[in-house]
């Protein structure tokens, strides 16, 4: 593959559409990829793959949740993904639709794990999936989205 877009200075911004991201104080490192990628003991990655996000157009924009790009990336996980952290997200969203309480997964002090937590969940939720423990279990496992809600939820009630 072969990429032509200019190179933005070290204040300016990246190109819309595909671009690189070769930078000399990444390179001076001498690893093949960021140190926090769960990349396998002897692999090398050679590219990353973004298919489309279920629920933002290729501009980042908000966009209604489409279900076959989700599922579509969920097939991509199941062959290719970390079968431990794949289970666990099956786990979680099996748990959160059958109304579990959040306690039935303790939080993780692994950081792939907790992020896997957090996407599940948050698929759920763009998924419009009405799932009364959804709430509780994003207050549990992600702080973030929950505050968001919260907000949202406030400003509505207001109008």
């Amino acid at each position: 593959m072969e990429v032509f877009q200019t190179i933005p200075p070290a204040d300016g911004t990246s190109p819309v559409g595909p671009h690189t991201h070769v930078l000399p104080k990444l390179l001076s490192h001498g690893r093949t990829h960021a140190a926090t990628e769960p990349i396998p003991t002897g692999w090398i990655p050679c590219a990353h793959v973004y298919p489309p996000h279920p629920a933002k157009d290729a501009y980042g924009r908000a966009r209604k949740f489409t279900p076959a790009h989700n599922d579509a990336f969920e097939r991509l996980l199941d062959t290719f993904g970390d079968a431990e952290l794949v289970s666990l997200k099956r786990r979680v969203a099996m748990a959160v639709t059958d109304g579990e309480d959040p306690s039935t997964i303790a939080p993780s002090q692994n950081r792939y794990a907790r992020a896997s937590i957090r996407v599940a969940l948050r698929q759920l939720k763009a998924s419009g999936a009405r799932l009364p423990k959804l709430m509780a279990w994003m207050t549990v496992h992600d702080m973030s989205v929950a505050d968001d809600a919260a907000v949202s939820s406030r400003d509505h009630e207001s109008l």
